[in-house]
C-alpha cells in the first residue's frame, strides 16, 4: 500500500480521525449506517468521507460500522486504510448466491473458507502481484466460525431460517452469478458466490487481522432463481425479514466474537 500517513488516509476515506474508529469494524455492502441506528446503546457518532459510517456502543462495547457498497476493491481498500489506523477485527456482511440444494432464499451463512475469484487479492492478498491468486483458499478458525453459527441460529430461532458454515467463492461481477459459474464453483467445492469475502479474508491474512463474513442468500442460480429474478410474494417477505435482521446479527457477532 502507498506509504501515506494514516491520519491523512483516514480523514480522506472516512472523514474522521483514527481515534474516532473502534478496533472492531462492521463492513456492510448493502446496509447503510441508518439501518443500525435502533440497535446502538445510545446515539452514535457519524462520519462521512469517501465512505460513510458511525461509531457507537453495542452491549457496552465500542464498535464502528462502515458502508462500503458492493465490490472487492471497495471492501479491500477500506480494510487496508482501517488497518493502518489500528483496526484489528472485521465483520463483513453481504449478500450471496446459494449453490447447495439445502440452501433457501433468506438462509444465512458464516463463511468458513473463502475461494478467490476476484482481482483485488492479486495486489494486496498475494506475496507478489505476479502471483495468480485465482482459486486460493483462506480458512477461518473453526472455533470462531462455529461460535458465530450458533449465535446466529439462536438469534434467528423461530424465523424458519437455516444457518450454515460455508465455503464462498468471490467473483468480481454480480452479473457473473449465473448457472454456468454456479456449476463450476460447485464442482470446485464452493457453497455460495459473493463478491467480497475472498478479498476480506486475503487482506486479513496478510495484515494479520481477524475477519469474519456473514452472508444472506438472496439468489439460487442453480434452482432457477438467479440475481434480479422475479420472486414469489412469500419469498420477498422472507428475504425482507432476514435483510432487516442482518445489521443486528453483525453487531452481535462483533460484540461476542471480538473484544477490545
Amino acid at each position: 500500500m502507498l506509504e501515506l500517513e494514516p491520519r491523512r488516509l483516514v480523514q480522506t476515506h472516512f472523514g474522521c480521525r483514527p481515534e474516532d474508529l473502534a478496533s472492531t469494524v462492521v463492513l456492510t455492502t448493502h446496509w447503510p449506517p441508518e439501518a443500525f441506528a435502533k440497535h446502538w446503546d445510545e446515539a452514535p457518532e457519524d462520519f462521512q468521507g469517501w465512505f460513510n459510517g458511525a461509531t457507537g456502543s453495542f452491549h457496552g462495547q465500542r464498535l464502528s460500522v462502515i458502508l462500503t457498497h458492493n465490490g472487492a476493491c471497495r471492501v479491500g481498500q477500506a480494510m487496508l486504510v482501517l488497518n493502518s489506523a489500528g483496526v484489528k477485527n472485521f465483520v463483513l456482511i453481504g449478500r450471496s448466491s446459494g449453490l447447495l440444494d439445502k440452501l433457501a432464499l433468506g438462509d444465512v451463512v458464516v463463511v468458513r473458507t473463502s475461494i478467490c475469484g476476484e482481482s483485488f487479492s492479486r495486489y494486496h492478498g498475494a506475496d507478489h502481484f505476479l502471483d495468480d491468486p485465482f482459486g486460493w483458499r483462506v480458512s477461518i478458525e473453526d472455533e470462531m466460525v462455529n461460535g458465530a453459527v450458533e449465535l446466529v441460529r439462536g438469534l434467528l430461532e423461530g424465523d424458519s431460517v437455516s444457518v450454515y458454515a460455508a465455503r464462498a467463492f468471490s467473483a468480481d461481477s454480480m452479473l457473473s452469478h449465473d448457472r454456468g459459474l454456479g456449476e463450476y464453483v460447485k464442482i470446485k467445492g464452493g457453497h455460495v458466490i459473493d463478491g467480497e469475502t475472498s478479498t476480506a479474508y486475503a487482506v486479513g491474512r496478510v495484515q494479520q487481522v481477524e475477519t469474519l463474513s456473514l452472508q444472506c442468500v438472496t439468489a439460487l442460480p442453480l434452482a432457477g432463481k438467479p440475481l434480479f429474478a422475479e420472486l414469489e410474494p412469500e419469498e420477498v417477505k422472507r428475504l425482507e425479514r432476514v435483510h432487516q435482521r442482518m445489521p443486528r446479527l453483525s453487531l452481535e457477532i462483533a460484540a461476542a466474537v471480538f473484544t477490545e
